[in-house]
């Protein structure tokens, strides 16, 4: 049998076909039209109010039970819980989506934290293995200072934004949610780029070392990392995402990429000496421990200032000022 005979058309299909008048055209036009009237009318049946209705009481449960599941484990209620009220919460949300959302920002730090990653990912293949209390000067200390220095960076960069115009809704909080967004997004900031790195840090070097280097190296790099974090809150400039970045910010961070070099390498240099011993890596603990509480406490006070110094000038008065 020939390749042709093979997609024949069956003879009882064919007999069918010439029996109705005009034969195959005029069966094959009659099924096309056949569809597009089903399809005509399914479409207005879309279209209809009842069944609109209908489908938009199904998406929006949908929706809600969604939401209400995701709202056991969404953040921003502990946030409001603990860091004071509903500002609070306010604050974090703000910072978490801007943080993601806001073009700005986000090529500002792709511009400086590349370098940053691929140390945190040569330190992951292959630096993990050896513990900075073993002897030798191990790559993973450095740990504490790459974690630290992505907060001071996002620090550097949190108060420029792409949507630096809609900042006129701020003027009408009121002066009492000034202090607990301050918090809210002191939260949002140690929990994204702090606690998170560190606990899954954490779990890699108690798989790698064993719970006591692990433990004793995450403390001392919580502590650290809260350090430059103290630091980074002298450097927010403003309101969160509320100017257009300035050209000698780059001068500024180049600068500040330079000093932080150099801190580092005296920080190491540090750790190198005091690492030997778990007395000595305690006592540094409680010092940067205290350094790092005093630092954050005043950054906050700072940055709640220069909050209320941007936005309480503009408030009397026309707000299209």
């Amino acid at each position: 049998m020939s390749r042709a005979a093979s997609f024949a058309v069956p003879a009882e299909w064919q007999a069918g076909a010439d029996a109705v008048p005009g034969g195959w055209p005029a069966l094959l036009g009659a099924v096309t039209l056949t569809v597009a009237i089903v399809a005509a009318l399914s479409g207005l049946r879309a279209l209809s109010r009842d069944h609109l209705i209908r489908v938009s009481d199904q998406m929006y449960s949908g929706g809600e039970v969604r939401r209400r599941e995701w709202g056991r484990w969404a953040p921003g209620p502990w946030v409001s819980r603990l860091a004071g009220g509903q500002a609070s919460r306010a604050g974090f949300v703000y910072l978490s989506y801007m943080m993601v959302r806001d073009w700005q920002f986000r090529r500002n730090m792709a511009q400086n934290i590349p370098p940053v990653i691929i140390g945190l990912i040569a330190m992951l293949v292959g630096g993990r293995e050896v513990s900075p209390f073993s002897p030798g000067l191990a790559y993973t200390h450095a740990l504490p200072h790459l974690i630290g220095i992505t907060a001071l960076y996002s620090c550097l960069f949190l108060g420029y934004g792409n949507d630096y115009k809609g900042i006129w809704l701020f003027l009408i909080v009121p002066d009492a949610s000034f202090r607990p967004f301050v918090r809210g997004v002191y939260t949002g900031l140690w929990l994204m780029l702090i606690a998170a790195p560190i606990v899954f840090w954490l779990i890699v070097l108690i798989w790698s070392w064993g719970a006591r280097d692990a433990v004793l190296l995450i403390a001392y790099s919580t502590v650290v990392a809260f350090l430059y974090l103290g630091v980074g809150l002298r450097l927010i400039d403003g309101l969160p995402f509320g100017k257009q970045t300035p050209s000698t910010r780059k001068v500024i961070t180049f600068g500040m990429t330079l000093v932080h070099l150099a801190v580092m390498g005296i920080a190491i240099g540090i750790q190198y000496l005091l690492f030997r011993w778990d007395v000595t890596v305690i006592a540094l603990l409680l010092v940067a421990g205290l350094g790092a509480y005093l630092l954050n406490r005043e950054g906050l006070t700072r940055f709640e200032s220069r909050l209320r110094a941007e936005l309480k000038p503009r408030a009397s008065g026309s707000i299209f000022r």
